[in-house]
């Protein structure tokens, strides 16, 4: 059986599609799984209207999370995700197929050592900045217009924003105010800052499929879903 369909983007996936273009975070749709709870209890032929709000599929899940076989590209800014349960994977019934996805980056910590200092100017009336005694920030990862956090110090713990950044400083935007401090030996930047950030690894409802139940038993081939998801 072959299935081709759209699944609602739920409202926790917006959220997480704006904090990653705000703060830096980053998803990965990863994985599916399915219920019985996506059509009508008094009409199995009729599916479920399926709502935004859900951060769970309808139902108990009976399968799953299962890896995603493989996305294809209905255009370049549409992917469709490729669902299969194999023969005799799962028996009984299903009426509602879950997209999951999973936290993949949530920032990093660049700590402050001995052979690595780092410097705090207050260079009023012009732009802060935050200078390393070795190693490249751009290695390290931060770029210009990231968020960062500094915990640590003595005085300057806080949240900035970076306005540009070479190897060995980054220059703050205009808002931030520093004050002179380091060389120091202890101390931590954040990149990526998010306000509430999400755990590394933490699995939510991306987008869900319902449709009219059907049954699968031991013989049916290789059931596919290829889930294009809408907003």
């Amino acid at each position: 059986m072959a299935n081709e369909a759209k699944a609602l983007v739920t409202t926790i996936a917006k959220q997480r599609l704006a904090e990653m273009l705000a703060y830096g975070t980053s998803y990965r749709v990863k994985y599916f799984e399915v219920s019985a709870g996506g059509h009508d209890p008094t009409d199995p032929t009729t599916a479920l209207a399926a709502d935004a709000s859900w951060t769970e599929i309808p139902g108990t899940t009976l399968f799953g999370p299962e890896p995603i076989d493989t996305v294809e590209w209905e255009v370049a800014t549409c992917p469709i995700f490729v669902c299969t349960i194999e023969q005799g994977e799962y028996t009984g019934d299903l009426s509602s197929v879950g997209l999951i996805a999973e936290i993949v980056y949530v920032g990093f910590d660049v700590a402050a050592t001995a052979s690595r200092t780092f410097t705090f100017n207050d260079n009023s009336p012009s732009a802060d900045t935050i200078v390393c005694s070795a190693g490249s920030f751009i290695s390290d990862g931060f770029a210009a217009g990231m968020y960062i956090t500094v915990s640590g110090t003595m005085l300057n713990d806080g949240f900035y924003q970076i306005s540009t950044v070479t190897a060995t400083a980054m220059t703050l935007t205009t808002t931030a105010t520093l004050t002179a401090e380091g060389p120091i030996t202890a101390g931590v930047i954040t990149g990526g800052w998010h306000p509430d950030p999400p755990v590394l690894g933490e699995q939510f409802l991306f987008a869900v499929y319902n449709r009219p139940r059907a049954t699968l038993t031991s013989t049916d081939g290789p059931t596919t879903f290829r889930l294009m998801p809408f907003f």
